[in-house]
């Protein structure tokens, strides 16, 4: 099933139209995660806690939103998991 016109735009929006260094954090924590592991599991239980109490944190304006939602989570550890593979291959290779 398609998404309607309105979930389309938001995931979009999502992926495309937030600063780039928030994307950078999370593959950079995923890359670092490799070594560290015990970091990939803050990592996991703060986005859940933020997602739990539909929060965002913005790290580089320091404020607090309201709205989180499953979707979002889900793409900030999509970009985690991907740092954390491609940094686990390069290991590997």
């Amino acid at each position: 099933m398609l998404p309607s016109e309105e979930e389309f735009e938001n995931i979009v929006h999502t992926i495309f139209e937030k600063h780039w260094i928030y994307t950078f954090t999370h593959v950079l924590a995923g890359v670092i995660s490799v070594w560290y592991p015990f970091l990939g599991i803050l990592f996991l239980v703060y986005q859940m806690l933020q997602l739990a109490f539909n929060k965002r944190f913005f790290l580089f304006t320091l404020e607090f939103k309201e709205e989180n939602n499953p979707r979002h989570t889900a793409m900030k550890i999509a970009e985690f998991g991907a740092g954390f593979f491609g940094a686990w291959l390069f290991k590997k290779w």
